[in-house]
Formats: structure tokens, sequence, C-alpha cells
């Protein structure tokens, strides 16, 4: 019986043990078993990457290295383009980084690109956070002045900006107001900027080139990914693949492809990126892409294979890298260059950090403080205009007063006095409710008026007067549409 008893409780302990890995392969075991195992493809490799449960957090990046000396000048350009996600409580956040550092003998005043948004879901909503430096750099080196006056306008000191979105009518509203600021920014600088430094004109419409252009790129992204696929190239007839354990007990591919392989390659995917290239127009369907062209008799004089090496770490499956270096290939391409690197590298990893910015521009806040701008204006510019075309003194409604007033504001209630020496303004919205906090002496707000138009300090000072609890987005869009926008929204504002 005891025998039994401690033959029990040695099987449950070593269960146990072995349910907490202990009696896991260690990583040379884990290396080891791959190469034991090993059936001559792939696969291993395509199962290494579902059992990484990227579902909860991944990264990933492309590499790109090129360092050159041509003539005796050195070039080196370096291309990071990085995804990261992060899942907490099932919502999502996303970081994109793209980097481009351009090389010195450039022409360009800016020799470093970054292109930086953070995406966070919030339940219906979105917070959308973009970096702005880049874009300041490039402000800077074109003497851009509007640019600046924009974000010293609103107060926009930092290096990202934040907009909230959650697709409804307000922002709608914001986003109609943003555009308008962005044009005011003169922000087709940007690319101008690259443009015109690289000799190139290109007549476009930003929002209009971007929805064009969503499906075309999805296709482009699908295309890619058949060909860099480890499946395809696994499984290629002509593949040549070696495996070893390195010495951190890594294990790593080496696939090589030789001209045959390449050629065979290059012909599928010329093929499928004709197709692709027919269905945006910009190639006829007629004619065939590779005619007269023989693609292995043309790589035959290859100086060397492109070699492919892929490496992960079989026992803790936390990456996978993937590294083409094309250095032997272009070498001794040209007597006169001598490339130091030139290689590109994929790496993909199950752990992550998105650090979202605690300081930032609050893009939704500038969208209504603008809105608050244009509808104080709007108000000034009709009390002053119908001041100096009525004379006599007294108390008036807005229809008397400013018979062509905009249907935003109550007719009757709206009260405007007139004396020898000044104009109140009560204005109430069409639901009834004080567009100010209080009666707003005009005369008296135009004369301590700051002298600098637009400053920071002039906008607040303008705004002050309206009442926070009672403006509205959803208000200025019926505003700035006239009748329209009230016959769309009178129904809810009388709510």
């Amino acid at each position: 019986m005891k025998r039994i008893l401690l033959l029990t409780l040695t099987l449950i302990v070593t269960f146990s043990l072995s349910a907490c890995g202990l009696f896991r392969d260690n990583e040379e075991e884990a290396a080891e078993r791959v190469i034991e195992e090993w059936d001559g493809s792939l696969q291993f490799l395509s199962d290494a990457m579902t059992e990484m449960n990227l579902e909860e957090q991944f990264e990933l990046r492309h590499s790109l290295e090129l360092d050159v000396e041509e003539n005796g000048v050195r070039n080196q350009l370096y291309v990071d383009a990085i995804i990261r996600g992060i899942k907490q409580n099932g919502l999502y956040t996303t970081e994109y980084l793209f980097e481009i550092r351009l090389p010195d003998t450039m022409p360009l005043e800016v020799d470093t690109f970054t292109l930086n948004m953070i995406i966070q879901e919030q339940g219906e909503a979105f917070d959308f956070y973009i970096n702005i430096d880049t874009i300041r750099d490039i402000a800077t080196a074109e003497e851009i002045d509007e640019f600046f006056d924009v974000l010293d306008m609103f107060a926009i000191n930092e290096s990202w900006v934040r907009f909230t979105f959650a697709d409804n009518m307000q922002n709608i509203v914001e986003l109609e107001m943003l555009e308008m600021l962005l044009e005011k920014m003169n922000m087709e600088f940007v690319l101008d900027y690259i443009l015109d430094e690289f000799g190139l004109n290109l007549d476009y419409e930003l929002g209009e080139f971007f929805n064009e252009s969503q499906k075309y790129f999805n296709d482009a992204e699908a295309l890619l990914q058949k060909y860099f696929n480890l499946d395809y190239i696994g499984n290629h007839d002509d593949v040549e693949i070696e495996l070893e354990k390195t010495e951190d007990n890594h294990i790593q591919a080496v696939v090589k492809v030789d001209h045959i392989m390449l050629a065979s390659i290059l012909e599928a995917f010329a093929y499928d990126a004709y197709d692709f290239l027919v269905e945006m127009g910009a190639m006829p369907a007629d004619m065939d892409p590779l005619k007269d062209v023989d693609l292995e008799e043309e790589l035959s004089d290859m100086p060397a294979p492109i070699f492919v090496h892929i490496e992960y770490d079989p026992y803790t499956l936390d990456f996978m890298k993937i590294t083409i270096d094309f250095l032997d290939l272009v070498e001794d391409a040209d007597p006169n260059t001598t490339f130091m690197a030139f290689n590109y590298e994929v790496e993909v990893k199950n752990t992550t950090t998105i650090n979202v910015p605690s300081a930032y521009g609050d893009l939704n806040h500038v969208a209504e403080e603008a809105a608050k701008l244009a509808l104080m204006m709007d108000i000034m510019m009709m009390m002053t205009t119908n001041r100096y075309l009525m004379h006599e003194e007294g108390t008036f409604t807005l229809e008397d007063y400013s018979p062509s007033h905009n249907a935003l504001f109550h007719p009757t209630m709206s009260e405007i006095t007139v004396t020898s020496t000044t104009v109140i303004v009560d204005l109430y919205y069409i639901d009834e409710v004080a567009v100010f906090t209080e009666p707003l002496n005009l005369t008296a707000m135009e004369a301590n008026a700051p002298e600098e138009l637009m400053s920071r300090e002039w906008i607040e000072y303008v705004i002050a007067p309206l009442n926070d609890a009672t403006f509205s987005l959803t208000r200025f869009f019926a505003w700035s549409a006239g009748e329209l926008g009230m016959d769309m929204i009178k129904d809810d504002l009388m709510d």
C-alpha cells in the first residue's frame, strides 16, 4: 500500500513539474531536436511562427541598409518600417513607424524623415497620435511661416498631436475645421519639398489620392507577401537549404537562391505584377511583359547566389529574423563602386513596447476653438456692419436689427441694445439657450482687444465670451451650413 501511495505521489509530482516546464527541453536540446526532426523543408519555420503567439503582442520590423562608395563619395541609406501591436482588455494599440535616413550627399536640408503614428482603440472610438517633428523640420528648412503661425495660434508646442475619432457629426465637423487649418498652414509643402528636391512634379489631391490608392496598396501588399513567404520559398523546386545550430542555440536556416531559382521567381512575379498594373490601368492588357526575354539566360552570369538567412530561438520562440544579403551579388559590379553593406532584414517578435504620448496637442480642442473663432468673428462682423447702418438708439430684437441673420440664432429672444457709447449683444440659439455667459459689451471688447491679431492671446480673448456649456460643433455646423444645416438638425436642437 505504501509503495502504491509513493508511486502515485511520484507520478503527481512528475506531472506537475512537467506542466510547469521544468522537464522541458533546455536551450541546447530544443535546438538539437529541430535538427534531428528536420525534413529538408522550411515547414518547421512556419510551424514556429504559428506557435509564437502574436495575438497579444507583436513587433514587425523591415530594414534596408545600403552603404556604398562611388568615385570616392560615400553614401549611406537606411530605411526602417516598424509595426507594433498590443492587445489589452480586448482593445488594440498599434504603432506605425517609418524612418528614412538619407545620405549626406543628397540635396535635402532634412536628412531624416520620420513618420510615426499610434492608434489606440477606446471602445467605440479611436485615438490617433501623430508625431509632427519631421514636419516642423521641413517647415523650418523651407521657411513656411504659415505652419508655425497656426501652431502658435492654438498653442501646439508638443512633438505629438492627437485626434479622437468616434464617427459622429461632431467628428465630421472637427475634420472639416482641421482641413481648413491645414490649408492655411500650407501643408502641401511637405510633399512639394520632397518632390521638388528630386526634380519631380506631381499634380495631386491628397484626399482623393489616398482614397483611390487604398485598394491598390492592399493588392500590392498581398502580391509582395506571396513572394516573401517561407512556404513559397521553401517549397520551390530549385531551393537549396542548409540548417545549423548557432553557438547561442538558435536555429539558422540558410536558403541559397541561384540564378535558376531567381529567374523562376522573377518570372512568376513579373506576370503577377503585370496583372496588378493592368488592373490599375497603368499597363495595356494585350502584351507579354517578358516577350523575347529569357531570365535564366540573362541571370546566368550572376556573380554569386543570393543567400537568405533565417534565424529563430526554438526554446523561447520569441523572435524570428530573415536577412537577405546582396553584398556578394553586387560587390564586383563596378570597379568605381565599393559596397560596404547591402542587405534587407525582416524581424518579428512576440513582445514589444508602445509608448503612448502623455503630452500632445489636442486636435479636437483645436477644431473646437477654430469653430468658436469663426462663429465669434461672424457675430462681430454682423453686429458691426449693422451698427453703422443704424443710427437710432434703443433695444432691438435680432430680426429687427439684422433681418438677414443666420437661422442658428433665435430671432426674438436675441436682443441688441445700442446707446451713444456702447453696443450690448445678448444672443440666444434657436433652442433658447444663451450664446454668451453674460450679455456681451461689444464696444468694450473691441476697445480692450490685444493688438496682435490672430495671436494666441487674441484668440483666447475673442472666444472667451462664448458659453462653453451651450456651444457645440453641431450648432456650428448649422451656422456654417445656413438654412440647409438648420433644417437637418433643428429637430435635434429643439429636443
